[in-house]
């Protein structure tokens, strides 16, 4: 279904927000990039709720996840496509028998995707298909499931976008599918917010690349953290995994000569395969804020800075409201922990603050600072200037250190991006391979500067740099 929301984008017509209280609007200085006709290849999920009656008498609720793919041709602002999605849902069904209990509900969708310039909406219909079973009293009950829906009531789906680019589009949409009158079930619905990436493609032959399926499992497996935010420590290092695997599939994508002469503009913001993905993570660690770990809440910073969430090299406004109240409550942890002599606590968030640089940007150098007491100094080696826009920043290991965070600042002081990793090197991006001039992702401006933290096996900072400079 995400596929629906990608087809939309390219056309303009997306609604301009994407999260509570964001608005969409190209970066300072940076025009809206036209979307080139040609081929698309669209990666999606969404998170459901299912509610019955269901063909052959059932009722019931249900919620899980559905991902899919598709790909879609845009000519001359018009849209068109097909997609295809699979999911699993835990439900709660009574059969026309009067038994109940739980129950597996396995849909597959699969529709066609229509649109122009003239709407921010999906329009199209989709069929789902499968079977739900009832366990109840010893015995499974199987029921058929199958079904025509249509877009909310027919006049379509609004649709949001996340960031844009002249080869990549990321948003959200609201999910509202609903049986039709040609329906065993007419009332019949599923509904939950979704996310999707959609990457311009040399193909045109109807075929689904097989990044996208790869895409839309590394999607699908960020959301599954997201309902975990909160309830227990997080599992940062398979967080830091996935966000790698989407560094790698990245730099295996295509990059359409044409789109850096016509359509692509040079500037620092940027966008990532999983950044819409990981703004759904930070905002829900925003709303269960209280009950996330001041580590948690260090790393979950970290990734919104490498994938382009928040920070400087973030593409949608909402980025920095979002920032500035996760970036606070991590102050106010410092603080709190120096007041009552929690040591750990207090380092962790002092050295936190000094290497996130400024929420507002600076106008006036950084101050020098003193060490911090029980943190090593790090010496940087990588030179100041010449390497380029996305050189190789590298530094002296620390005795002790399993792990290391990279954090480059802009030259207001503002963080644009980040990494952590257990080598004592990295590239600009995090790309395995050096990329072609078109392809996007951060990149060093004049005026930049990076520090590297070392952190131990409990994430505890061990080492920490002084910022150096840095300019192409």
């Amino acid at each position: 279904m995400r596929l629906f929301l990608a087809a939309l984008v390219p056309a303009g017509l997306l609604v301009p927000t994407v999260l509570p209280g964001a608005t969409r609007v190209a970066a300072a200085g940076r025009p809206a990039p036209a979307m080139a006709d040609g081929a698309w290849a669209l990666s999606y999920l969404a998170d459901v709720q299912i509610a019955g009656p269901f063909p052959g008498g059932s009722r019931g609720t249900g919620e899980g996840t559905l991902t899919g793919t598709g790909v879609f041709e845009v000519t001359g602002g018009g849209i068109a496509g097909t997609h295809t999605a699979a999911g699993t849902a835990a439900a709660t069904i009574t059969v026309p028998g009067g038994q109940s209990g739980p129950a597996t509900l396995n849909l597959a969708l699969s529709g066609p995707v229509a649109g122009t310039t003239g709407r921010p909406v999906l329009q199209g219909d989709v069929r789902a298909s499968g079977s739900v079973s009832v366990a109840a009293g010893g015995l499974v009950t199987a029921v058929p499931l199958d079904f025509d829906g249509a877009l909310g009531d027919g006049t379509g789906a609004p649709l949001s976008r996340f960031s844009l680019d002249c080869d990549r589009v990321a948003g959200s949409w609201s999910v509202d599918l609903r049986g039709t009158g040609e329906s065993p079930s007419p009332t019949l619905s599923i509904s939950g917010p979704g996310t999707f990436v959609a990457v311009r493609t040399g193909q045109s032959d109807g075929t689904t690349p097989a990044y996208a399926r790869q895409l839309s499992q590394l999607l699908a497996d960020i959301d599954g953290f997201v309902g975990r935010v909160g309830t227990a420590p997080l599992d940062t290092a398979a967080l830091d995994t996935i966000v790698s695997r989407s560094e790698v599939l990245a730099s295996t994508l295509p990059v359409l000569d044409d789109c850096a002469p016509t359509t692509r503009v040079r500037t620092p913001a940027y966008s990532t395969l999983v950044g819409v993905e990981v703004a759904r993570l930070l905002a829900a660690a925003r709303a269960q804020v209280a009950h996330v770990t001041a580590t948690d809440l260090v790393a979950l910073v970290t990734m919104g800075y490498r994938t382009g969430a928040i920070g400087t090299g973030a593409t949608w406004p909402g980025a920095v409201a979002l920032e500035r109240a996760l970036r606070n409550e991590l102050d106010r942890r410092g603080e709190e922990a120096a007041a009552v002599h929690d040591t750990a606590t207090a380092t962790m968030a002092t050295v936190a603050r000094r290497q996130f640089g400024v929420v507002k940007p600076a106008r006036r150098p950084a101050r020098p600072v003193r060490a911090v007491r029980g943190v090593a100094t790090i010496r940087l080696s990588t030179p100041t200037r010449g390497r380029g826009d996305r050189p190789t920043l590298t530094w002296d290991p620390v005795a002790g250190a399993t792990g290391y965070r990279v954090v480059l600042l802009d030259a207001t002081r503002r963080p644009y991006w980040a990494w952590r990793g257990d080598t004592s090197s990295v590239v600009v991006g995090a790309t395995p391979k050096a990329e072609p001039p078109a392809a996007g992702g951060p990149r060093v401006t004049r005026g930049s500067t990076w520090t590297v933290v070392a952190l131990d096996a409990t994430g505890r900072p061990i080492g920490l740099s002084a910022p150096r400079a840095l300019s192409p």
